[in-house]
C-alpha cells in the first residue's frame, strides 16, 4: 500500500499536465512496442490518440473538470485509481475507435468492461497465448480478461479463450498483423545483402519447469549477435 501511494505522489510530481483534452476518433490503448509505420497503413494517425499506460512510462496528465467529476464518480462505484482515469478520458475524448494491440492487458478489459457498450473496442492479437495453459501462469489474471472484439490469429486462440472461460464477445480470425506486413514488405528488394533473424520465444517462469531453461534462451541471443559481429 506503501508503495502504491509513493509512486502516486511521484508520478503526481514529475508528470506534465495537459488541460485541453483532444477529439479523436480513434484511441490506441496501450503504447508498448507500437509499430506505428505498421498502423498507418490503415489508420488516419493524425486524427488518433495513443494512451500511455504503463506507470514507468506516464510522463503527462490529461486533467479537465469534467474528468476530475468522472474519476470521483467511477472511484465511487469501487474502481481503482488508474481504471477510473482512463474511464475519464476516453469519455472526455469520445472516440469512435478504442483499439489495443495488448489483448492480454487487464486494464484494458476493466476499462472494456465499463465502456464496451458506449464505445466500439477492439483487441487485435500481438503474440502468441499458449502460456494460459502454462502451469505456472497466474491463472487469476484471466478471470479479469475481458475482450469485447478480439481479431485473432486463427481457431487456435478461439478455443483457447473458450477453454479457459475468458469472455470475449465476439472473434474475428484475422491472422498475424505482422505477417501480413511482412508478406507485403518482402516484395521490394533488401537493403542489406545478408541478414538475420531472431525469433522471440518468451520464457518467463519456465526455469520453475526446466532449470536453466531461461538462460539457455538468453545464450541463443547472445551466440546470434556474436555470429552477426562477426559475418
Amino acid at each position: 500500500m506503501l508503495r502504491k501511494v509513493l509512486f502516486l505522489f511521484s508520478l503526481i510530481l514529475k508528470s506534465k499536465y495537459k488541460f485541453n483534452i483532444p477529439k479523436k476518433d480513434i484511441i490506441i490503448f496501450d503504447d508498448e512496442g507500437l509499430d506505428l509505420k505498421l498502423f498507418q497503413k490503415f489508420l488516419d494517425l493524425k486524427n488518433t490518440e495513443i494512451l500511455t499506460t504503463r506507470n514507468k512510462k506516464i510522463n503527462s496528465i490529461f486533467i479537465s473538470p469534467k474528468m476530475i467529476s468522472l474519476i470521483i464518480l467511477y472511484l465511487l462505484k469501487g474502481n481503482k485509481l488508474s481504471v477510473s482515469y482512463f474511464i475519464a478520458l476516453i469519455i472526455s475524448i469520445n472516440p469512435k475507435l478504442v483499439l489495443t494491440r495488448i489483448d492480454n492487458s487487464t486494464l484494458y478489459s476493466l476499462v472494456a468492461k465499463k465502456l464496451h457498450k458506449r464505445y466500439f473496442f477492439l483487441a487485435i492479437q500481438n503474440a502468441a497465448r499458449y502460456q494460459f495453459d502454462e502451469p505456472f501462469y497466474d491463472k487469476k489474471i484471466l478471470k479479469d480478461l475481458f475482450i469485447p472484439e478480439l481479431g485473432c490469429f486463427g481457431n487456435y486462440e478461439k478455443d483457447l479463450y473458450q477453454k479457459h472461460k475468458i469472455k470475449v464477445n465476439k472473434f474475428f480470425i484475422l491472422g498475424s498483423l505482422k505477417l501480413s506486413n511482412y508478406l507485403e514488405n518482402r516484395k521490394i528488394e533488401p537493403k542489406e545483402e545478408f541478414d538475420i533473424c531472431l525469433i522471440l520465444e518468451e520464457s518467463t517462469g519456465w526455469d520453475s519447469l526446466y532449470e536453466g531453461f531461461e538462460d539457455a534462451l538468453g545464450l541463443i541471443a547472445t551466440h546470434t549477435e556474436r555470429f552477426a559481429k562477426k559475418n
